[in-house]
């Protein structure tokens, strides 16, 4: 037999003629195409819906990160494990204030004091997140970092004492009735005026806090010197890593190596990003066993129809196809098979992910769930090479049937 070559007509001809057989192959088995594709369905949606929440996790985070601003440098003490617990090897301080202000390229640096303190309201209590700060820098600290909107009122001022600001969560949530300005707190027995209520930042976490003068903090929680951490910020943002790493040095030589966690904004956001990007590949990988399932349930479909079209493939044989013609028509079948179930399974999948975003949000959760179009094209893409693959070894062996013995299947 005559091989054809590849400019030949004939053999475009036969493509064409290749993606029709598979199609109809596809639709004459309807049930059992079905349910193979059903298992990529599943294995793709459960990849994007999971890998969503990592991405989404992942641009929340930086975004967070944005508004704080890229000059800022945060130092708090380093957590290790020790003796059987977590625990902090060293304490910020007031004298640690003056040890980084001297830093060269710092211009300012603020203490928070931040403390878990019964609150009660209306004959109500609850245990909220409080954080003390210098009334002198509150105003030009809460300018600067974009995320701290007041929705009514004021920050604390210079000369305030028994005054707090609530964060939204606090203000809607925490109580019976809805907190709102002028209302009074009772913190560790004193009352409190609420003189502000902030916007909501999306942040549980900061939606959840009050901010109180840090001088009223020390007076009702007797902590004279502690700090929780530093938020210190310096003038030229491109300088911020090297001002970084000459505050840990100067902490570093004062109490030890890695005492204190220094790190810019942008520092911080790239740490947490890499643990986001990391769940992500753990879920993504999770969910990819149930595509490996159903690359098996693709081979038995493709190892079935090898079966059942025996005597069809000795007689396209017999009229001249070769081995390659007829590897093409099964490859072709299994990679279409895997194209449906990716493009089905990235539609279920982005649906998934909007469900789980709006879940989200309703628990009051600061997690997104972002679907890319680089990750529908992977998850599609991926659907197609696991049908391929699939396809391979059962698309062999209907390229090397004897046609003679193949004419004589039954």
């Amino acid at each position: 037999m005559k091989v054809k070559k590849k400019s030949d007509p004939l053999t475009f001809d036969f493509e064409k003629e290749s993606i029709r057989m598979a199609a109809q192959s596809i639709r004459e088995r309807k049930l059992r195409s079905a349910l193979t594709i059903i298992g990529i369905v599943i294995g793709i949606a459960a990849i994007i819906s999971l890998v969503s929440i990592g991405e989404g996790t992942n641009m929340y985070i930086r975004e967070q990160f944005e508004q704080f601003g890229a000059n800022k440098i945060i130092i708090m003490p380093s957590f290790q494990m020790g003796q059987g617990a977590l625990g902090s090897t060293q304490q910020l301080s007031e004298k640690d204030i003056d040890i980084i202000k001297r830093v060269r390229g710092i211009d300012s640096a603020l203490p928070i004091l931040s403390k878990s303190l019964q609150v009660e309201y209306n004959g109500a209590t609850n245990i909220l997140q409080i954080m003390g700060i210098n009334t002198g820098e509150a105003e030009e600290f809460f300018s600067d970092i974009q995320s701290f909107e007041l929705r009514s009122g004021r920050f604390p001022r210079a000369g305030d004492k028994y005054v707090v600001v609530a964060g939204s969560i606090i203000a809607k949530s925490s109580f019976d009735k809805e907190l709102r300005i002028r209302d009074k707190l009772i913190i560790k027995d004193k009352t409190f005026n609420i003189i502000g209520i902030l916007k909501e930042t999306g942040n549980s976490q900061d939606d959840s806090s009050m901010i109180m003068p840090l001088e009223t903090m020390r007076d009702i929680t007797g902590e004279e010197d502690e700090i929780s951490l530093i938020m210190a910020s310096t003038s030229d943002a491109s300088n911020v890593d090297k001002v970084a790493e000459l505050v840990e040095q100067k902490l570093d030589n004062k109490y030890g190596e890695k005492s204190f966690m220094v790190l810019s904004t942008s520092q911080l956001a790239e740490q947490i990003s890499t643990m986001t990007r990391t769940l992500s590949l753990v879920l993504g990988g999770i969910a990819g066993i149930s595509l490996l399932v159903a690359g098996i349930g693709i081979a038995n479909t493709m190892y079935m129809s090898i079966l059942e079209r025996t005597k069809e493939i000795g007689i396209m044989k017999s009229i001249g196809a070769t081995n390659k013609n007829i590897l093409e028509i099964f490859m072709i079948e299994a990679a279409i098979i895997g194209l449906i179930g990716g493009i089905i399974g990235a539609t279920v999948g982005t649906i998934m992910s909007q469900i789980i975003g709006i879940a989200l949000e309703s628990y009051g959760m600061p997690l997104k769930t972002v679907v890319t179009p680089e990750l529908l094209t992977i998850g599609i893409s991926f659907s197609v090479v696991v049908g391929v693959l699939s396809g391979l070894m059962p698309a062999r062996k209907a390229s090397r049937l004897n046609p003679i013995e193949a004419l004589r299947y039954e």
